[in-house]
């Protein structure tokens, strides 16, 4: 894209494949164990952002699921505590190894516009893998789709963002998904969390809290999946999944589905580790 400003790769090799080869393959690794969902129409989901080795399967079981003829892609990140605000990059396209995705500047231009006075956007300049590490598996599934990058506080602006996206994709008329991305527990020395001391007892805590947060976000529950996010620790980046479940019941879903769960733990297992989980919305 001669002229325009790219936002190239920042994450280091190893959190994802840096070939389009290794790309496909391994998309096509997990498509050959996956399984499918109950819902008929998906419109948004949440999925973790660990690197693909830890977390990419379970990332995939939620993009897989969503329209792939959508026109935008609105990917919502996280990593900022409640009051931080809106964070948006203002890139004109975005490098995969797969090729560009042209960033939608027409619907940014308007989410800006709409938030302007209700919340503060600033500008994401930051190297951050919450909403980088989809890429490659947005570009794969979504080839004509255009990107908005988001990331958002654990607070209520991130219940403001998911009603202005969706006021606006429906008064767009076009098909519009949205992605949130969030780990959840995060356990450990390397944390300082460690309620539950350590070994096989802090592993069933750790399962018991993120199915508790888990089920908070079937239900759509946003509001108790940013209260858990604060007071249990449940999701690192909670404000991304209470933006997405606004989202989701304001463009039509009827209900949420977990479609799968796992944790470091089960990989590595080392004193601190995180967990994993991925839930679709839709009728």
């Amino acid at each position: 894209m001669k002229g325009k400003k790219v936002r190239k790769r920042g994450l280091p090799t190893g959190w994802y494949p840096n070939l389009e080869r290794e790309v496909i393959k391994q998309i096509t690794d997990w498509e050959a164990t996956d399984a499918e969902s109950h819902l008929d129409k998906v419109f948004a989901s949440i999925i973790p952002h660990a690197g693909w080795t830890f977390s990419g399967a379970l990332a995939w079981k939620g993009i897989r699921l969503l329209n792939e003829d959508a026109e935008s892609v609105i990917v919502v990140g996280g990593h900022l505590f409640a009051g931080s605000g809106i964070l948006m990059a203002f890139e004109d396209a975005f490098d995969t190894p797969l090729g560009l995705i042209p960033a939608d500047i027409g619907f940014r231009d308007l989410l800006l516009e709409e938030l302007s006075g209700k919340v503060s956007v600033r500008e994401d300049t930051s190297i951050d893998n919450s909403v980088e590490i989809h890429l490659p598996l947005i570009k794969y599934h979504f080839p004509k789709a255009k990107l908005i990058w988001l990331r958002v506080g654990s607070g209520d602006e991130s219940l403001v963002l998911g009603e202005c996206a969706a006021r606006l994709a429906m008064a767009e008329g076009g098909a519009t998904v949205m992605i949130g991305s969030t780990d959840l527990t995060h356990y450990g020395p390397d944390y300082h969390f460690m309620p539950a001391g350590t070994g096989e007892e802090a592993y069933r805590w750790v399962e018991a809290n993120d199915a508790e947060m888990i089920e908070k976000m079937v239900r759509m529950e946003e509001r108790e999946v940013l209260r858990r996010g604060e007071e249990d620790r449940s999701a690192c980046s909670s404000g991304a999944a209470a933006a997405v479940i606004r989202f989701a019941r304001m463009i039509g879903a009827m209900k949420g589905e977990r479609l799968a769960y796992s944790n470091s733990y089960t990989l590595y297992r080392a004193p601190s580790f995180v967990g994993y989980g991925s839930v679709a919305y839709g009728r």
